[in-house]
């Protein structure tokens, strides 16, 4: 008998080509970097936490890949490629606290290619804690780990880590956190998932996706291949 069931306790039960664990944000902001600037179509992004000030790489490049100005860029970059990004609203309220972080909302708003939304549909008292990135329905990132600041750390968790630090400059505590990444059925799978809950935050329709051959990164190890997986 299967532990797990389709429609008893679990959503949906989906096969994957390719899947890898990411350990970490040190490579898992990385690898999302790389996978924006490989989509055609949609990016759909639902978190419970986006800092706008969050660089995907660090030293020379923080600035140019800072999310305030890396999805500015994506979007004019290619105006045929949506990008959807979904917060939990309760959360968002410390954004309006910093000038730059609301600039930069009011700039995303003012961009065509940009859907940004707050989510408070949830009961009273709970808190919208899915972490999903799907790119163009192929592959997807589903975990734990947020586009957020105070994040970013290495397996090696090292003491005083200058890289581990606040974008003004104050260190972080170690932070440890693990994803998933993977392509084939399970990624148009939770790309579904998280349409339905960009609809049910009162989000408008979000384009069809025509499919593509994902690009797995080159820098990501498969650990598994042809499997099934479970979405809770």
């Amino acid at each position: 008998m299967p532990v797990v069931r389709e429609g008893q306790n679990c959503w949906r039960i989906a096969r994957a080509n390719r899947v890898s664990v990411v350990v970490d944000a040190a490579d898992y902001f990385h690898f999302v970097r790389e996978l924006c600037e490989e989509a055609q179509n949609l990016l759909l992004f639902i978190g419970w936490d986006f800092d706008t000030r969050l660089a995907l790489e660090l030293g020379d490049r923080s600035r140019r890949y800072r999310l305030s100005t890396f999805f500015l860029r994506l979007a004019r970059k290619d105006r045929h490629r949506q990008i959807a990004i979904l917060k939990w609203r309760f959360g968002a309220l410390k954004q309006f606290l910093i000038p730059t972080s609301a600039w930069t909302l009011v700039r995303w708003a003012a961009t065509r290619a940009i859907r940004f939304r707050f989510d408070g549909a949830h009961p009273a008292g709970c808190s919208h804690h899915q972490k999903i990135v799907v790119v163009d329905d192929s592959i997807a990132v589903c975990g734990g780990i947020d586009l957020a600041c105070g994040r970013w750390d290495t397996p090696q968790h090292l003491d005083d880590d200058p890289k581990r630090v606040f974008p003004n400059g104050k260190p972080t505590k170690p932070w440890h956190d693990i994803t998933m990444l993977m392509d084939g059925d399970v990624a148009t799978a939770l790309g579904e998932l998280a349409r339905d809950r960009w609809a049910v935050a009162g989000g408008k329709p979000l384009p069809e996706v025509r499919k593509v051959n994902p690009k797995w990164p080159n820098d990501v190890s498969v650990l598994f291949e042809n499997v099934d997986l479970a979405i809770a």
